[in-house]
């Protein structure tokens, strides 16, 4: 199949990113003089060079539900040689049907990213990795679905057995939360109606 021409003088041509070379193997390149096309070629096997990564870790350290927060990690692809840079998304699909950027990393050495806490969840369903060449960003990116951590107390219970007016005194109870993996300790507060109600 013809793929195209450049004049003398020019000893490149570009190739599009995405060109599908189906079941072809080879770049055939010709010679042509005024007269005729030159009968044999040079050859040039065509590699194709697959680069994603693998092994997408993300625990969720912020305990709040439809929030995220923390760090996600990865394994390199088996050749780095071409990638540039790894694209990091949430998406409502893994294969990033709808995705909005977490951010990038420009070092193919370096194979982990953080997000702060309170990042919304929204209607993301994975973390989407993309590696990216100096031409383009990979077409197919490497998914995990995201887990949303939400560790909640529940069964509060506190007995007054301070007997003055305007203070208490007692033992403050409540039941752990179901998924405590991430759950380092608890902290107390006092609150006004107003401020917090459940």
């Amino acid at each position: 199949t013809f793929f195209g021409e450049v004049p003398v003088g020019t000893n490149a041509i570009s190739v599009a990113a995405n060109t599908a070379h189906l079941a072809y193997t080879h770049f055939l390149i010709y010679t042509r003089s005024s007269f005729v096309e030159q009968t044999f070629p040079t050859a040039h096997l065509i590699v194709d060079t697959s680069s994603s990564v693998s092994g997408i870790i993300f625990v969720d350290k912020d305990l709040d539900a439809a929030e995220l927060g923390g760090q996600v990690t990865w394994l390199p692809p088996a050749s780095v040689d071409r990638v540039d840079a790894y694209m990091v998304y949430f998406s409502t699909h893994e294969f990033g049907a709808t995705r909005s950027k977490v951010g990038s990393v420009t070092s193919f050495e370096i194979l982990e990213m953080s997000f702060p806490s309170e990042t919304p969840l929204a209607e993301n369903t994975h973390i989407i990795i993309y590696t990216q060449s100096v031409l383009v960003e990979q077409t197919t990116p490497v998914a995990s679905a995201l887990s949303d951590t939400s560790s909640v107390v529940s069964e509060i219970i506190f007995q007054d057995y301070d007997l003055d007016e305007g203070h208490v005194g007692g033992r403050l109870l409540w039941q752990p939360p179901i998924e405590h993996d991430q759950v380092i300790d608890y902290l107390v507060y006092l609150a006004g109606p107003l401020l917090f109600s459940q």
